[in-house]
């Protein structure tokens, strides 16, 4: 049986797909039906300014980490990005020293 929810089918009870991102606007408009996520964004930049967004999941090539990921940490969302967060070896530091400066008070 397949789940059209997005809170069930993300795997996570308490977490609900609410908006998406892709490398087009037709893939994202594409992925937002098939998946029944209610916010398509047709930039990195959308989900960071989304009030109805907490949490950005980062799930694409390596190179795009840090373009995709600086919006999200500079709206002060929270980032969860597959490792490396870059391909050169001061990108992941940057990036993580990023969100530590967001993180703090």
């Amino acid at each position: 049986m397949t789940s059209t929810s997005p809170r069930t089918r993300c795997g996570f009870p308490s977490y609900e797909v609410r908006a998406l991102s892709a490398g087009s606007a037709q893939s994202t408009r594409a992925a937002g039906e098939k998946y029944a996520v209610p916010l398509p964004f047709d930039s990195a930049e959308g989900p960071a300014r989304s009030t109805e967004v907490e949490l950005v999941v980062m799930t694409v090539k390596v190179p795009h980490h840090p373009q995709l990921v600086r919006p999200a940490l500079g709206a002060g969302k929270t980032v969860f990005s597959e490792w490396p967060l870059g391909v050169f070896r001061a990108a992941p530091a940057r990036n993580r020293s990023d969100g530590d400066r967001r993180a703090e008070p």
